[in-house]
């Protein structure tokens, strides 16, 4: 417990200070440059969802004989890679979400910033399987 007087607690109880307006203007860019890039991610994503749909329709066999090419890491590697890219959509049109809100007088802020955050250890997680997934075809090379 922390003493009265003591001047952890008077920091604890001490408003924020408010921003500046270059700090709300970059701000406001930042909210809108996640917005734009989680819009660009989906896009991307829903064109190579359309490109695996027409080739499995229209060429199953050459879908199935590239499947069948690839080693196990690379299959996982690339189910990890779809998956964090979905997560990182989300996470980013989130935060451009919060960050609206924010500017329009909500306490929205730290949401924002919580999913800045879950959005750097979801990408730092990816990076390390994809190492490790790296180091171990390497590995079975030898």
């Amino acid at each position: 417990m922390t003493a009265p007087g003591s001047g952890t607690a008077a920091r604890e109880t001490a408003p924020p200070r408010p921003l500046t307006e270059s700090e709300l203007d970059r701000l406001h860019a930042a909210g809108a440059s996640a917005r734009f890039l989680a819009l660009t991610g989906a896009v991307a994503l829903a064109l190579l969802l359309i490109l695996m749909v027409d080739v499995a329709v229209r060429n199953p066999d050459a879908l199935l004989h590239a499947a069948n090419a690839q080693t196990g890491t690379t299959v996982i590697a690339e189910t990890l890679f779809a998956v964090a890219s979905l997560g990182a959509v989300a996470l980013l049109w989130s935060y451009g979400r919060s960050v609206a809100a924010f500017l329009r007088g909500e306490a929205a802020l730290p949401l924002a910033f919580r999913r800045m955050r879950q959005f750097v250890i979801l990408w730092t997680i990816l990076t390390a399987l994809t190492a490790l997934l790296d180091l171990s075809a390497a590995w079975a090379s030898f």
